[in-house]
């Protein structure tokens, strides 16, 4: 197993985003045809490059993880809140509907 996580990683996408059909047979010999990102022919050059790449990579990804959890609690006090003061606004009124979430 890779101990590099940012190797690791840039390695998945690169597989999970291949466009073609990785057909039948070995599925190890058609994940070694597949063309990986080579950013220089030096190797430590390389490695330094995908790490800085997934770097900022996943630390959006992260964001953006933290921003939807975010977002989704944000949208579900503002539904309780519409249901609240609809509620209220029901009581008032007289209607004897009970709207329920």
């Amino acid at each position: 197993m890779f101990k590099d996580r940012f190797l690791r990683k840039f390695l998945f996408h690169c597989i999970n985003n291949y466009k073609r059909s990785l057909g039948t047979g070995n599925l190890l010999y058609k994940i070694l045809t597949i063309r990986i990102l080579v950013f220089s022919k030096n190797p430590d050059e390389n490695k330094r490059a995908i790490h800085k790449i997934m770097s900022a990579y996943l630390k959006s990804t992260e964001d953006q993880t933290q921003l939807e959890k975010e977002i989704q609690a944000t949208d579900n006090l503002i539904n309780d809140k519409v249901y609240e003061l609809y509620a209220r606004a029901s009581c008032m009124s007289g209607s004897h509907n009970s709207f329920k979430r």
